[in-house]
C-alpha cells in the first residue's frame, strides 16, 4: 500500500497492491502513487484556494 499525508494532515490511499513475483513493482507505482497525490493536491487547491496568509 502506498500512502501519504496531504497539507491537512489527512492520511490518504493513494494505491495498492500485491509485489508477489513483481521485480519491477515499486518501479511502477511509486510514479502512479506520485501522479495520484499531485492529482490530489490539485483538487484541493480548486476546493481551498490558499489565500496567501
Amino acid at each position: 500500500m502506498f500512502y501519504a499525508f496531504d497539507p491537512r494532515r489527512r492520511a490518504i490511499l493513494l494505491i495498492g497492491g500485491d509485489k508477489t513475483g513483481d521485480s519491477r513493482f515499486y518501479r511502477r507505482m511509486i510514479p502512479l502513487a506520485d501522479m495520484l497525490y499531485l492529482s490530489h493536491l490539485a483538487d484541493l487547491e480548486e476546493k481551498e484556494p490558499d489565500d496567501g496568509c
